[in-house]
């Protein structure tokens, strides 16, 4: 695969421009990105989803950033073609690649019930279920999950016991907040008639204080038990948005959340 770099007086005027190839050292962006495109057919290639095995020729990485600003793009992290795999970002994640070579081979078989599948408005609707529902993007997400090497899934199986610990910790403090919050005001505590104006402000105030911490803590719950179902799932650390990976660093700060920092602004 060769890097190519365009340097006219205008180079608005070429619309290759707008589709900047993975950009490294010059020295090796073209091996490093052969070679990740054969790290990911060698992980396709121990499974049999597939009368053949995804074939490479022709196939190239492209960053197109601007293809992720069009609506309906946006929560999307890379998109396959026959022969593109174009990404969102410059980082090389293989998993990503993986996922979109999948869809390459998906492709290279069945192209016209791929196609079909997508063009529903379901792959662009805020509702994300339909759109993780489809087969093809299960597939892609299974072809993950079935080539990751050993020693990453048992890094991943403790990293999933410790964050599904950590989740019940905080749930469990959570709900105990609540129930707090929930128990009956003390005899006397409300506001009475007859008194002094201001009497009972410093309660009023209280009051809507606990109710607005209630309801804060009540969204914090939701996203709580939304994350332990998809350790469940099999689908902590992906977002729910987009099926991209969620930041280490997010989910180290945040480990409740279910969409990646893109999706989440």
């Amino acid at each position: 695969m060769h890097v190519h770099q365009y340097w006219r007086s205008d180079p608005h005027s070429d619309p290759a421009h707008h589709l900047r190839l993975l950009s490294f050292a010059p020295r090796d962006a073209g091996a490093s990105a052969r070679k990740l495109l054969e790290r990911a057919k060698a992980r396709l290639d121990r499974l049999d989803f597939y009368p053949e095995p995804v074939d490479l020729s022709g196939v190239r990485i492209v960053v197109a950033p601007w293809l992720f600003r069009v609506p309906g793009f946006r929560r999307f992290r890379g998109y396959a073609t026959r022969h593109l795999i174009l990404l969102k970002h410059r980082s090389l994640n293989e998993d990503l690649v993986v996922h979109e070579l999948c869809h390459v081979w998906q492709l290279q078989f069945n192209p016209l019930r791929v196609w079909l599948s997508y063009a529903r408005p379901s792959t662009f609707a805020r509702d994300r279920t339909g759109y993780r529902a489809n087969r093809y993007e299960v597939e892609a997400h299974r072809a993950v999950e079935l080539t990751r090497g050993p020693q990453s899934q048992r890094a991943m199986a403790t990293q999933n016991t410790e964050a599904e610990q950590l989740l019940r910790e905080r749930l469990a403090e959570v709900q105990c907040r609540l129930a707090e919050l929930a128990k009956a005001p003390e005899p006397g505590a409300g506001i009475a008639f007859g008194k002094r104006i201001g009497d009972g402000t410093s309660e009023a105030i209280s009051r809507r204080y606990d109710i607005g911490v209630g309801n804060s803590l009540r969204v914090t719950e939701e996203k709580l038990q939304r994350a332990l179902a998809k350790l469940d799932e099999g689908s902590y650390g992906r977002c729910d948005n987009c099926g991209g990976a969620i930041g280490a660093g997010r989910l180290a700060v945040a480990p409740e959340s279910a969409l990646c920092t893109d999706c989440a602004r």
